[in-house]
């Protein structure tokens, strides 16, 4: 909406962003909607331009969520200004504050309906928008005619006939007696004719809306829609507009804003259809690292692995892909599957960049360590190898840069991660190897050719899309079976068998040939033998009145029991989880996904996402067995300070198949508890019940800050004592060096500020917590004594009791796991070979480098 130029409007927006609290803007909004109520009972005085003014400032306090339950005369008398500026006004006021029901609307059903019929393109958009968006049963009455014909009419703009279609939609869905079967059925056939793009997207959800109240009535359009398909799909018939490097582009857009829970297939489908229509392959690196950007925590690694399979077999687009690698990675903020993307093509093709304006080695090296304290472990091992191969690859490598890459392998050649710590302990020791480095480190093979895991994963994910509504179809019928009735045989004597009944080969030989017996079977009588396992099954009857007795029988002689035989039941043996769920709830506390629980029958995943106070977080159940599993049970288990709400799990699974359990999450106050997840589901021969922890922790309503000292030291002296400022020692944690205690701060969303403590030995951090109840700044200070690292005194200090309580238990549960690791070093050899170099080991190993590449 255009306000510019409305300077009194601007001054009310500019105060009620000013104020310090909710009752001072309270009391801005009462005193500005008085003066409104004042001005509109002296109307004689008012000009348009103020008239204007006040609907829009009705409009903004509207917005901020007060009621306003005046002025909507005025508002809707704007509507029949002459002017664009006052009826644009008064039909979006008019459509904001009032609903379907009001009676207000019925005044101006006639003023609508003038301005639908009238020559003015501008006017008629305005009516159509409003009357989709709040128009009801006495609108639908009144101007479907009308609509109908701005919809058929050729004279029209495609933007009028667009917003006719919709009109019309919303005109059907409060009355479907104003579209008739018989009229429409040819003219939505001759509507699907349309060119236009957004015309034919508009008159679609006409159609679909149609085709629901009236299945039968529109078979004559299905041919077109087949057509239109055809032309999208296949021949590529689209207008520039809708278009991004000849492919229709609203799948990468629609991406970054679409529902949480179909992201992930969302990203997996557009990385297909990349792969699937790409006109080259440099097109295709483009759109995957775009597609990374946009929606990088719902990138496989699968993804970007088919990116380096591509870039490793063609050397013509080496060169390229590294080029577009290195202006992503470059970027301030950079997801961590790019990072890992980025990291491994610079790694192996950031050579052949060496001749372009700042792309040289060290500057490389400097923009791919500038993430390297932001991602995981698992991400730092491949950087680690990232470094070592761009100082292979690098003719006469610069000697700082060398300094450089190898004192970040000193650094982490005691890191806690095995694998992080197991790579810099390496890659020192070849460094003294000379030339044996170039075979250990020798480039990546060209990959062979073989099917795109990615295409094979889209086929998995629709099989089981199709096993899974197949099973809900079922469960949704009545069953047609026919029950089956296991009735005891009647003995036969001499031997014989009854009709049906199939002997064995021993009571064959035994009896001799089988008498013949004239006999009528036993009547049914509806009841089943549970103890006759063998009895031959009969189709449940009605009785049937038999004409003759039945032949005498003789009775079967029991069976000889064994008076010592013993019934030994075996209890099916429990259920264990294939893995730790200790560490894997640990990996999800600090990451967005991960698996929560798994045994050889179930498998349950977490993706989450977090945004301030609010959080969404999807349950994947996956069924791992043959069978499927029944009797699904998940109970979330509410906590202090968090609201969560789940959707229904349904009551089983199919084999192999997996389904999706979102649940809400708000954050009220800090939550000093993690919530608890009870599940429970039957195998068929078992009922197996665990009980488990969502990784629903404090960190997730965490935000790093970095604050400068002339910021940090007021707030952190206003925090007098308790409850705002608390202390804590620590004793017996696990000893570990300083980067090890900055790192384990920066998983737990807590940002680290270099510099700020003048003692080396201490660290000094801070975090912005996030909760309904408001937002809490949060610093923290850690002291550690460099002659016994087993202790550690912990201050944490806010302006909330609640927030501070919070975060030092958090900090300190995170400091307490971390003490019960196995503690994880180099061998002797490796410490041995991994000592820090002289100047003169320095130049040695620039030597054997340059010696490497020439």
């Amino acid at each position: 909406m255009a306000v510019s130029g409305m300077r009194g409007l601007s001054v009310f927006i500019s105060d009620i962003r000013n104020c310090q609290n909710k009752e001072q803007e309270r009391a801005r909004v009462d005193k500005e909607l008085a003066n409104i109520r004042t001005r509109f009972k002296s109307e004689r005085g008012m000009t348009a331009y103020e008239k204007k003014k006040y609907v829009w400032k009705m409009l903004y306090v509207y917005m901020l969520g007060y009621d306003v339950d005046f002025g909507h005369v005025e508002a809707i008398a704007l509507i029949s200004a002459q002017k664009y500026a006052e009826k644009q006004v008064g039909y979006v006021v008019t459509a904001c504050l009032l609903n379907e029901n009001n009676e207000f609307l019925r005044m101006v059903i006639n003023t609508i309906r003038n301005d639908i019929v009238s020559r003015n393109e501008t006017f008629q958009c305005l009516a159509l928008t409003m009357v989709a968006n709040v128009g009801g049963k006495e609108f639908s009455e009144s101007l479907a005619g009308d609509v109908q014909k701005l919809l058929i009419s050729s004279a029209c703009r495609s933007l009028v006939r667009k917003k006719a279609a919709l009109c019309l939609l919303r005109l059907f869905r409060k009355n479907p007696d104003v579209v008739n079967v018989e009229g429409w059925s040819d003219r939505m056939s001759q509507l699907l004719d349309e060119r236009d793009l957004g015309v034919l997207t508009a008159v679609m959800s006409l159609l679909i809306a149609l085709v629901a109240a009236s299945p039968d009535g529109y078979w004559n359009c299905v041919p077109k829609c087949v057509r239109i398909l055809e032309r999208l799909a296949r021949s590529q018939d689209i207008p520039q507009e809708y278009t991004y490097y000849g492919i229709p582009s609203p799948w990468l857009q629609y991406l970054g804003s679409a529902d949480f829970a179909i992201r992930e297939e969302l990203a997996l489908k557009a990385a297909i259809l990349a792969e699937k229509f790409a006109p080259d392959l440099s097109w295709y690196v483009d759109v995957i690292l775009q597609l990374i950007e946009k929606a990088g925590d719902f990138v496989s690694d699968d993804i970007w692995y088919r990116v380096v399979q591509f870039v490793t077999n063609n050397d013509d687009l080496q060169p390229y892909a590294a080029g577009q690698a290195l202006m992503y990675i470059a970027k301030p903020a950079v997801h961590e599957t790019m990072v890992k993307a980025s990291g491994y093509l610079l790694g192996e093709f950031g050579h052949l960049l060496a001749r372009q304006p700042g792309c040289s080695p060290k500057e490389i090296f400097g923009a791919i360590h500038e993430k390297f304290s932001t991602v995981s472990t698992t991400t730092k091992a491949l950087l680690l190898s990232s470094y070592v191969k761009l100082l292979m690859h690098t003719t006469n490598p610069d000697r700082e840069l060398v300094e450089q890459v190898f004192a970040v392998f000193r650094q982490y050649q005691r890191f806690v991660d095995a694998e992080v710590q197991q790579r810099a302990v390496e890659y020192l020791a070849l460094g003294r190897r000379g030339h044996t480095m170039a075979d250990i480190l020798a480039e990546m093979p060209k990959f062979p050719e073989r099917e795109s895991a990615l295409l094979k994963k889209a086929e998995d994910v629709e099989d089981t899309a199709d096993m899974s509504a197949a099973v809900r179809l079922r469960s949704q019928q009545p069953s047609t079976a026919i029950v089956i009735s296991e009735q005891r045989p009647a003995a036969v004597p001499n031997g014989g068998y009854p009709a049906g009944r199939q002997r064995s080969m021993d009571q064959y030989e035994l009896n001799g040939p089988p008498a013949r017996t004239t006999s009528a079977p036993p009547p049914s009588t509806g009841a089943v033998d549970l103890l006759d396992l063998m009895g031959t099954p009969a189709i449940e009857a009605a009785p049937v009145e038999s004409t003759s007795p039945p032949p005498a029988v003789a009775p079967a002689a029991p069976a000889p029991v064994d008076p010592f035989a013993l019934a030994i039941y075996e209890p099916p043996q429990p259920v264990q989880p294939t893995g730790s769920i200790a560490e894997w709830f640990r990996k999800l506390s600090v990451g967005p996904n991960g698996i929560l629980y798994e045994d050889p029958f179930l498998q349950i995943g977490v993706k989450s996402d977090y945004r301030a106070h609010q959080g969404k977080m999807a349950l994947f159940l996956g069924n791992k067995h043959t069978g499927p599993l029944t009797n699904i049970q998940l109970v979330v288990g509410q906590v202090a300070g968090l609201r969560m709400q789940s959707s229904p799990a349904p009551q089983a699974i199919p084999p192999r198949a997996q389904i999706q359990v979102p649940i809400d999450i708000l954050c009220v106050q800090p939550p000093r508890e993690v919530p608890t997840l009870d599940c429970g589901y039957s195998n068929g021969q078992q009922m197996v019940t665990v009980k488990l922890r969502l990784p629903v922790v404090l960190g997730k309503f965490l935000v790093p800050q970095q604050l400068p000292m002339k910021e940090f030291l007021p707030r952190w002296n206003a925090a007098t004592g308790p409850p705002l400022k608390l202390q804590e020692v620590l004793r017996n944690v696990k000893p570990l060096p300083m980067a090890a205690f900055e790192e384990l701060l920066t998983s737990l969303k807590i940002g680290v500020i270099p510099g700020m403590d003048p003692n080396k030995n201490n660290v000094v951090a801070a975090s912005a917590l996030y909760a309904q109840s408001g937002n809490t700044l949060c610093l923290i200070r850690i002291e550690t004594d460099p002659t016994d690292r087993t202790q550690l005194r912990l201050t944490v200090a806010s302006q909330d009791g609640a927030a501070t309580s919070a975060m030092r238990e958090y900090i300190v549960s995170n400091i307490v796991d971390k003490a019960r690791e196995p503690t994880v070093g180099p061998s002797a050899a490796e410490a041995a070979a991994a000592a820090p170099q002289s100047a003169a080991g320095t130049n040695d190993i620039l030597a054997e480098l340059a010696g490497l590449v020439m």
